[in-house]
């Protein structure tokens, strides 16, 4: 609705602690306490399993030895964004991951939260939300379309069908 992007250029390095989760937690932080309105601090976190343990934040080293490599990025009580590498990794353990991570991310926002109760400046305006008579029309037209789609074996066909029903509900409610 009111976009807002946050560029993080990494200036050093120390070769063992990769930036990219820092940086998405600081993004996180830095609009929390900011006067922009935002719902929810997110935080990321990356777990690797050495040894068959999970690691918290494993160093470059380590991920070269890790089972898994898992980014998992939410809020309190949701997660809502993960990417996975690994070798053959068993369904389980990566839901067992997904938990050790998530566990992490609560903490994370909880420090934020923590912040921005020390140091939050008064949110400017308001978070705007879509006209709700507007998101139950495009609901009714397209929900039973997507999750027969959903249910469909191979990504790039269900991207291609997500990608019709797009175009076809761009037809139907944007005419000229």
């Amino acid at each position: 609705m009111d976009e807002v992007q946050i560029q993080l250029n990494v200036l050093a390095f120390d070769g063992e602690n990769d930036p990219d989760i820092f940086a998405g937690i600081a993004a996180s932080a830095a609009v929390a306490i900011s006067d922009i309105p935002f719902l929810h601090p997110t935080a990321h976190v990356r777990v690797g399993r050495v040894e068959g343990k999970f690691v918290l934040n494993p160093t470059v080293e380590q991920l070269e030895y890790s089972e898994i490599d898992l980014v998992v990025a939410g809020t309190r009580h949701f997660v809502n964004m993960i990417e996975l590498g690994g070798r053959e990794a068993k369904e389980d353990d990566v839901a067992d991951a997904i938990e050790f991570g998530h566990k992490a991310v609560v903490e994370i926002v909880g420090m934020i939260e923590e912040l921005v109760s020390k140091a939050g400046k008064p949110k400017v305006g308001e978070i705007k939300h879509p006209d709700a008579g507007f998101v139950d029309a495009i609901r009714a037209r397209v929900t039973d379309k997507i999750r027969e789609v959903k249910g469909k074996a191979g990504k790039a066909d269900r991207a291609d069908a997500i990608e019709q029903i797009r175009d076809d509900l761009m037809a139907e409610m944007a005419r000229p």
